[in-house]
């Protein structure tokens, strides 16, 4: 177990006391956002996800997360990149 943040990254004290929350979406985030070198824990541990913002293929970027997951022992059970689907509004001036 790990100590539960809020929203704004504080340690979460509802109740007055400290909480505590399963860590392994957040330890799966820090992963994929941070790149190599990042983490004093494994600094050979990540995927440094903005180097694959602009790419057309997601393959390359969801091999490579979950090469790293596995790595750190967190077994990968499916995978897969959630769209974005958005337009600007007619009236929006830019």
């Amino acid at each position: 177990m790990d100590i539960k943040l809020t929203n704004t990254g504080d340690i979460d004290f509802t109740g007055g006391d400290i909480q505590y929350a399963n860590g392994l979406q957040a330890h799966i985030a820090d992963i994929v956002i941070q790149g190599k070198g990042e983490s004093k824990r494994n600094v050979t541990t990540g995927v440094n996800a903005s180097n694959y913002l602009l790419d057309n293929s997601n393959g390359d970027f969801l091999r490579k997360i979950r090469i790293e997951l596995e790595k750190e022992g967190i077994k990968v059970d499916a995978i897969n990149i959630k769209t974005i689907q958005a337009h600007y509004d007619d009236n929006t001036k830019y």
